[in-house]
């Protein structure tokens, strides 16, 4: 039984403009139902946002030491056998995607330094 046409979209625009949200709400359910599904409605909606943090650990990385301003670089976990977590604009340039090994990234960027993560200092930003 389907008790609400609700979207998250609308939820937002009903909230941002004020609007009445029961109007969303089937005319077949019982009135006494509807102040509180509408209050539960209200405070279980949520923003999802979705951002591209690609470059993330390394712009962090290339912000705690400026020497790897500008250089192509990609963090790493701590293994032996550790794949790129993410890679620097400059990096991209050169064709390091994220989830290559280490030695493929060699071989596409000769010069590309390797720093490994520090999870602790992400977390802190």
């Amino acid at each position: 039984m389907v008790i609400c046409s609700l979207t998250p979209q609308k939820i937002l625009v009903a909230k941002r403009c004020g609007r009445d949200i029961e109007k969303y709400l089937k005319p077949s359910l019982p009135p006494y139902l509807r102040g509180d599904l509408v209050k539960d409605i209200l405070r279980m909606s949520k923003i999802i946002m979705c951002i591209d943090m690609d470059a993330f650990f390394a712009s962090v990385e290339q912000q705690s030491n400026p020497k790897l301003m500008g250089k192509p670089i990609a963090v790493i976990g701590s293994g032996g056998r550790t794949i790129i977590t993410t890679r620097s604009y400059e990096a991209r340039k050169y064709g390091v995607k994220t989830g290559m090994n280490i030695y493929e990234a060699k071989k596409v960027c000769p010069h590309i330094i390797f720093v490994i993560g520090n999870n602790e200092k992400y977390t802190h930003l």
